[in-house]
Parts: structure tokens; C-alpha cells; sequence
């Protein structure tokens, strides 16, 4: 076997150049005509949950000077006791896209702070190098129905939660001209296409957004559904440019107009393997269209929980590994809520955002352009590869093969430690046959090879 030497460390701080052009090839999302993997973090409904109070700048100055990439958030949520979530534990006051009334809210009227704020995060966002993915619909009818504001009793024309997808014509746009004798159908399809419209106003004039339709969904009438976020997906190519994601809907993925496909799957635990994610997302990459994939919310989400790492990091590995994007449902995030709960987590957070730098750094400097999963050339079956020249294989044990029979040359590696972004020196490996490694460690391990002078 081969052996590790000393460690050197990644070094801190890391500046981005501000976004200038955001598009897809392929398999690949590229930033600035550079091929990109997007490894970034979540507040999902966080943002709006907590309102002003919420500290955008600082939380985006967080992700950028670790150099992550990639921010997702939730447009709205339905708000029922923020007292009584155990992230937040106060009365936050949440910013909502509606103008509020005594009763609820006013879907004819606009809350223009809340889309200057929105405008406001995207544009900061776009400066520091991140990608801002905005899901747009739906909410949270699942839990949330009772806060939700398209409610009846909060002065919505929905009456259940499932009605959310009902639209009086899918395959028409609303008049503009609002007609208060409508049924509750054409009233729910003209309120979602003048947010979804207004949300296109406050966003997509900067080259760093991707708007997905919908997050979830999976307790709404599938046909009515796929309708629904097909419908969407023509109205936002209608109006811009920007980049569109759809969630876990196979019947959409082969559409022209949706550019980038994603998954909340697998699950993670304690437990997990790094192979999980990895044969996930290998079996999606092999399907066609080629499109580029992102792992978009790993569940459960992540509040702090220390003993879920190991798992985490193992997720995300597996998944980057096969060329697809990653991001952390990093309630922790929470905490730039100064008032919240989550506040008290700094720490963990911190780690997280860690890992998530860790992630990002590695695999956007490899040459990920030319790389493919490639399980059949380790036997930790979790292995990057563009053969002859530069493999990247997760080792979940001490010791693990690779097939260099295509390396012709002389040949390097190193191991990468995927908690503390620490790496080996260089140092020379045999070629042309399968070859043996030895990390010298009982942690996790992310092995490197290349081809000298590749």
C-alpha cells in the first residue's frame, strides 16, 4: 500500500469575482464561462419567516469569505407561531409579499419592501459570487395551510390546501384585469402569475439567479401538479432569461425550458454512505436530456446537531462526485436572527458553512468539465474521473484501489480530509494497473490523482 505523509492546510479567506453570466451546458451549470459545481447552503423559509430582522448581509458575507457559491431560499411560508418553532422562539415579525389587513392579507396588493429587500440579497449576493436559487411556490400548504395567505379565512379563494395547483387554464395566461366575480380557481391563478411576475421583476435582472417552481408537492394531485409547474415554466421563459430548476417531477425533466433538474434524495442519518448519494445522483446522470443536477434540500434538515456531520459530509461528497451541485438545509442559518433561538448555534453553524467551503473549493478546482462518474474504477465505488489524466475517490475506509490502467506517465496523489479541508504533500504512485492506497487514518478521506503535466 501507499502511504500519507504530513499535512498542510487550506488557507483562509476567498474572494469571488461578481457574477457577470450564469447559463448551462450540457450537464454542467457555468459562472462566467467558467464550468461550475454549486455547493452552497439553504435558509429555505427562514428569510422571509424572520423579516428584516434577519441579517442578509452578514449571512451572504458568511458563505462568500469561505467561497461558497450557491444560496437557496423560500420566497414565502404560511406563518402560524413563530414563538413555538424551535429555531426562531419569539414573535418574528415575518416580511410578507402581501399587504397585510386586520383579517390577513390583500392578494391585490403588493408589499414593495418586501421585493427591495428580496432585489437587495440577490444583487449583494450576485457582487460576492453566489448563485441565489428563489423557490417560488408554494408555501408550505402541507403544515402551514392554517397561516397560509392564500387561505379563504385569511382572505385567499383557496378553502383546502390541495387547491393550490387547481388553475382555471394551464395552458393560458390570466387577463391582467382583476374580476372579483371569478371563481376560486381563476382568482388562485391570477394572484400566483402576478406574484411570480413581480417576483421576475425583483430578481431576474441579475445574472446570479435560478428560479425553481416549486419545492416538494408531493400531497397535490400529480397531473394537476406537473400542469401547474409546466404552466410556470413557460411564464418565466416568457419574461426572462434566467435559469429555471424544477423538483423532482420526472414527467418535466426532458422539457426545454427547464434547465437544471433537482432532488431532496436520499435521506441522510448518522449512518450514511457516501455511495448512497453518489448511485442516486449516478443514475440520474445517466438519463437523458443531459442536465445538470442538484441535490437541493438533504432531509431532515440541519439544526445543529453535531453527531449528523459524518453523515452530512458523506452526503454531500457522494453527490459532488457525480458532477452535481449540493445544498445544506442549514437551519443554523436561522441564527442571523440575532433574537432567535438558533442564534445560540453559532458554533455549529460555523462547522457547517466549514464543510460546505471545504466541498466547494475542492471540486471547482479540479477539471470538472472533462470529469465523469466513473464508480467502476475504485472499489470504494464512489470515484470523479476523467481516466488517464485525474481521478477524485471518497474513501469511507482506510485503504481503497484504483484502476490508472489508462495513466501512461508518471503520477501523483494526495489525500484531502473532508472535515478540515487539511491536504497531504504530493507524492509519486505507480500507473497503468490498478493501484493501492493507504490513507493511514480511520476518518474519511477524499484520495486524488493525476497525471503529471495534465
Amino acid at each position: 500500500m501507499i502511504a500519507a505523509i504530513c499535512m498542510l492546510y487550506v488557507s483562509e479567506g476567498f474572494c469571488a469575482e461578481p457574477i457577470k453570466s450564469l447559463r448551462v451546458d450540457g450537464r454542467l451549470i457555468v459562472v462566467n464561462d467558467k464550468a461550475t459545481i454549486l455547493v452552497g447552503d439553504s435558509v429555505t423559509q427562514g428569510w422571509m419567516e424572520l423579516g428584516s430582522s434577519f441579517n442578509q448581509k452578514q449571512y451572504i458575507d458568511a458563505l462568500a469569505e469561505r467561497g461558497i457559491n450557491a444560496v437557496m431560499i423560500w420566497s414565502y411560508i404560511g406563518i402560524v407561531d413563530p414563538s413555538s418553532d424551535e429555531r426562531i422562539g419569539y414573535d418574528a415579525k415575518a416580511i410578507s409579499p402581501w399587504k397585510k389587513t386586520e383579517s390577513g392579507f390583500d392578494l391585490n396588493k403588493f408589499n414593495n419592501s418586501y421585493f427591495q429587500r428580496l432585489g437587495q440579497l440577490v444583487r449583494y449576493a450576485c457582487n460576492k459570487g453566489i448563485v441565489v436559487i428563489i423557490t417560488i411556490h408554494d408555501g408550505w400548504t402541507k403544515t402551514r395551510f392554517k397561516g397560509h395567505p392564500f387561505n379563504k379565512q385569511l382572505g385567499g379563494p383557496l378553502e383546502s390546501k390541495e387547491q393550490y395547483v387547481d388553475f382555471y387554464d394551464y395552458n393560458v395566461e390570466m387577463t391582467k384585469a382583476y374580476n372579483p366575480s371569478w371563481n376560486y380557481m381563476q382568482k388562485n391563478q391570477y394572484f400566483q402569475e402576478r406574484f411570480t411576475e413581480k417576483i421576475v421583476e425583483a430578481a431576474a435582472g441579475n445574472p446570479n439567479v435560478i428560479f425553481e417552481i416549486f419545492n416538494e408537492g408531493e400531497w397535490y394531485n400529480k397531473k394537476k401538479l406537473d400542469m401547474y409547474q409546466d404552466h410556470f415554466l413557460k411564464f418565466i421563459k416568457k419574461r426572462t432569461k434566467a435559469l429555471t430548476m424544477i423538483n423532482d417531477r420526472p414527467a418535466l425533466k426532458s422539457l426545454p425550458y427547464c434547465d437544471i433538474y433537482s432532488l431532496h434524495s436520499p435521506g441522510w442519518s448518522k449512518n450514511t454512505n457516501a455511495e448512497d448519494s453518489f448511485n442516486c445522483y449516478l443514475k440520474m446522470y445517466e438519463q437523458q436530456p443531459s442536465k445538470p443536477l442538484i441535490f437541493s434540500e438533504p432531509v431532515p434538515e440541519y439544526r445543529g446537531d453535531e453527531s449528523m456531520n459524518k453523515g452530512l459530509i458523506r452526503l454531500m461528497w457522494g453527490t459532488v462526485l457525480t458532477g452535481s451541485g449540493f445544498l445544506v438545509q442549514n437551519d443554523c442559518s436561522f441564527g442571523f436572527d440575532s433574537h432567535s433561538k438558533m442564534a445560540s448555534k453559532r458554533e455549529s453553524r460555523n462547522k457547517i458553512f466549514n464543510m460546505e467551503s471545504i466541498c466547494v473549493k475542492f471540486i471547482n478546482a479540479l477539471n470538472i468539465e472533462k470529469m465523469r462518474p466513473s464508480s467502476e474504477l475504485s472499489n470504494t465505488g464512489v470515484c470523479l474521473a476523467y481516466p488517464g489524466h485525474e481521478y477524485a475517490v471518497y474513501m469511507q475506509e482506510r485503504e481503497a484501489s484504483v484502476d490508472l490502467t489508462d495513466v501512461k506517465g508518471d503520477t501523483q496523489y494526495r489525500f484531502y480530509d473532508p472535515q478540515t479541508g487539511a491536504y497531504t504533500r504530493w507524492k509519486r504512485c505507480e500507473s497503468g494497473k490498478s493501484v493501492g492506497f493507504d490513507s493511514f487514518s480511520d476518518d474519511d478521506r477524499v484520495l486524488y490523482i493525476k497525471k503529471i503535466g495534465s
